[in-house]
């Protein structure tokens, strides 16, 4: 998975590439609290919310709904970092596209 902690260098580096010159707090959505002890392990500042907003410069996520795809969209329109991560295990289940010559 994304949160093991073989990958803690490589996300925490991501998200200080996504936080940029921003000093505020990075948002947990609580389906991704595994992140938040490779976070502190880094001495990056984070809290748990349950949706994004403007108090913070990157927000973590596995998944959004439609109905906060806009609010993700303006947060990151405003200079925001997002970070979701996840995984799917329908991949065997897509479609064949056969592509013609």
């Amino acid at each position: 998975m994304l949160w093991d902690p073989k990958l803690a260098h490589f996300l925490c580096n991501a998200v200080r590439w996504l936080a940029g010159d921003q000093m505020s707090k990075i948002g947990i959505n609580p389906e991704v609290k595994d992140l938040c002890p490779l976070l502190s392990g880094h001495c990056l500042e984070h809290c748990i919310v349950p949706c994004v907003n403007t108090e913070l410069s990157v927000y973590c996520c596995q998944t959004y709904k439609d109905h906060e795809a806009k609010q993700l969209h303006e947060f990151v329109a405003e200079g925001g970092g997002l970070l979701i991560g996840g995984y799917t295990d329908k991949l065997g289940w897509a479609p064949k596209f056969q592509l013609s010559p």
